[in-house]
């Protein structure tokens, strides 16, 4: 008996010990599971924090390289304290350099003319004039040269025409208003905005209020020149003019001209050849050269006769043009010096000079010939510069644009008409107010009637480039009302086909207009990309929503998805379905337009996916963690009371 309660007990015993050891284990794996969940909820955490800092840097990123913000405010140069160029304003007009003498040099090779330049290659890449020191430059140090100083041009002198009281006249602001009008019609009828084209042409930051601004002050500017260039025009007679004019003519006038070079080739040394023998055959290709100019200038006796030993000449250089490859128009006597030499601009300015003269001279410096140049004078000196005249147009029919030949009896009519309208002019006045009144009543050329046939003198102009093509909707600066509504209308209508409450429209109405708004503000005032502009719609439509629902008394999706709805880009959804409809008649030029608009609607669902998203992943947590704490607060403050 005594051992079975001996037995018993230490049965017992063995009992409680092994409780103790399974409690103790608990408690250890219970303290070993508690840290763990610390560790994974501090590793979640991290790992939140980590991607929220790299979603916002992302968009932070995103929001400064669409925008431009840093290119905006960094100045490439300042003039003084008060004028700064930033690196926008730079880019701007170096790329119009760029794009326009591109462009003159592909002109001139459809010509057969080579200007030095190749549009095919980098400004970086290709060498164009010399320095002040002699040195060859760049491309690109000539155009940021020219570009710099047209800036300091522009600047200074709208500067001092806003201190002058200068703004814009109505015509001047039609005037601009009908460029950019010109420049949208003409992204939009390839399906493009104004600030996507802008953007392709220019760069980033380059939109349609950088551009308007741009064309303000060129206006300004240009009416400033004109005024104070009247105005010093005004301060000097025409008896001061003719003097300063008749102490030296040639100086100011110019003349037409036709040159043809026959260059010298400069031979190097053969093998065992001695220093003198090179010479004497470098001497003796020199004398066939000139040999061959000589010839060829005894056979210049007309014009119609230069143009075929030109032809002859370069006959075996492809599209050779004898009529714009020889020509010399309007040339100065500076001009006929550096393409020909000096004693060719002074033969070709004496007063003696008449049209059908012709010479060959010699060009090369320190006794060596480089090659031979005939000249030939086209037309005989005149001032070169533009004037301003009036003219009376009498057409041979009623049409004054018609291409249809005349008849000799037209003919006739007209002359005879002119002869009538010269005659009555005669007799008048003989002022040019006389002249422009008959102009204004006779001529028949629309263009210059209304002004008293005033033609005016040469201008200077610049002209924008053909660009390639983009992809991007067509939001206008002024139609930020018309999308509002439509915005409205189609949150509305999206909400009513899932029978949301009325009472509720008027909330989904205005997160559209929000939405809408945020993403246009964004895309037109910041230049961002669709993509960025509707993430950030989204997301503050989101948020909005997230507070309102205590004051609406609906949940937050509900409001949030039919406000989001009008930025869905139903554009580019059409045009990708109809291409891939059409996908067999899609040749290699017009792919990448298919490929954009695939690409482009994928960002922006997924934008939009990922701001109606975010607020609900990352804040709602936030809130409900809020909403616990307060909870919890509340129980333990009702405990210690009772």
């Amino acid at each position: 008996m005594a051992n079975k309660d001996t037995q018993r007990t230490s049965a017992e015993s063995y009992r409680d010990d092994r409780k103790a050891r399974l409690a103790q284990s608990a408690k250890k794996s219970q303290k070993k599971s508690e840290k763990s969940k610390a560790a994974a909820k501090i590793v979640k955490m991290v790992v939140t924090i980590v991607l929220a800092v790299v979603v916002a840097g992302g968009i932070v990123w995103k929001v400064l390289d669409d925008t431009a913000a840093i290119k905006k405010n960094t100045t490439v140069f300042s003039l003084g304290d008060d004028i700064r160029v930033s690196e926008v304003e730079f880019t701007y007009y170096y790329s119009q350099y760029l794009n326009n003498i591109y462009s003159y040099a592909q002109q001139y090779a459809m010509y057969g003319m080579n200007i030095g330049i190749d549009p095919t290659k980098s400004p970086d890449e290709q060498n164009y004039g010399t320095d002040a020191d002699g040195k060859e430059m760049l491309l690109s140090d000539y155009l940021k040269n020219e570009t710099i100083s047209a800036l300091q041009t522009y600047k200074i002198l709208y500067a001092e025409a806003i201190k002058a009281g200068y703004k814009l006249t109505d015509d001047e602001q039609k005037s601009i208003d009908d460029q950019v009008e010109e420049l949208r019609n003409t992204a939009a009828e390839n399906k493009y905005s104004l600030n996507a084209y802008l953007k392709a042409s220019y760069g980033k930051g380059i939109n349609e209020k950088f551009l308007r601004k741009q064309l303000e002050m060129q206006n300004i500017v240009s009416r400033y020149q004109s005024d104070t260039s009247k105005k010093l025009t005004d301060s000097y007679s025409a008896a001061d003019i003719k003097a300063v004019y008749d102490k030296d003519h040639s100086a100011y006038n110019a003349v037409d001209a036709r040159t043809l070079s026959f260059a010298v080739e400069t031979l190097t040394a053969k093998d065992g050849e001695t220093s003198e023998q090179l010479a004497a055959r470098q001497k003796a290709a020199a004398a066939k050269v000139k040999s061959e100019a000589e010839a060829a200038l005894k056979a210049c006796t007309s014009e119609k006769a230069f143009l075929e030993q030109a032809k002859k000449k370069n006959s075996s250089t492809e599209n050779y043009d004898a009529e714009s490859a020889t020509a010399l128009n309007e040339a100065a006597k500076s001009t006929i010096t550096s393409y020909v030499s000096e004693d060719a601009a002074k033969w070709a300015f004496d007063s003696a000079r008449k049209a059908g003269d012709v010479k060959l001279f010699e060009v090369g410096s320190n006794g060596n010939v480089s090659s031979y140049v005939i000249l030939y004078i086209n037309k005989g000196s005149y001032a070169p510069m533009a004037s301003n005249v009036r003219h009376i147009l009498i057409s041979f029919t009623d049409n004054a644009s018609s291409s249809s030949e005349a008849t000799d009896e037209q003919k006739k009519a007209a002359k005879a008409s002119a002869d009538k309208i010269y005659k009555e002019w005669q007799s008048g006045a003989k002022t040019e107010d006389s002249f422009a009144a008959l102009a204004k009543e006779k001529s028949k050329d629309t263009g210059s009637a209304a002004d008293g046939g005033l033609i005016s003198g040469i201008a200077f102009a610049i002209k924008l480039c053909v660009v390639q093509d983009f992809t991007s909707l067509s939001i206008s600066s002024n139609s930020f009302v018309v999308c509002a509504v439509a915005a409205s209308v189609a949150a509305i209508g999206f909400a009513t086909i899932f029978n949301m409450p009325p009472r509720l429209l008027i909330v989904v109405a205005c997160g559209a207009i929000i939405s809408v708004g945020v993403r246009n503000f964004l895309m037109l005032e910041y230049d961002c990309s669709q993509a960025t502009a509707s993430l950030a719609g989204a997301v503050i439509v989101s948020l909005l929503f997230l507070k309102a629902v205590h004051i609406v008394h609906a949940p937050s999706h509900v409001l949030t998805i039919p406000s989001v709805i009008p930025l869905i880009p139903g554009v580019f959804m059409y045009r990708l379905l109809f291409s891939i409809i059409n996908l067999e008649n899609v040749d290699n030029m017009n792919y990448h337009h298919v490929l954009n608009n695939g690409v482009n609607t994928t960002l922006i669902l997924l934008a939009i996916a990922v701001g109606v998203a975010i607020p609900n992943i990352f804040f709602r947590n936030y809130i409900n963690k809020l909403k616990e704490d307060k909870l919890m607060f509340l129980v333990r403050t009702k405990s210690k009371r009772a």
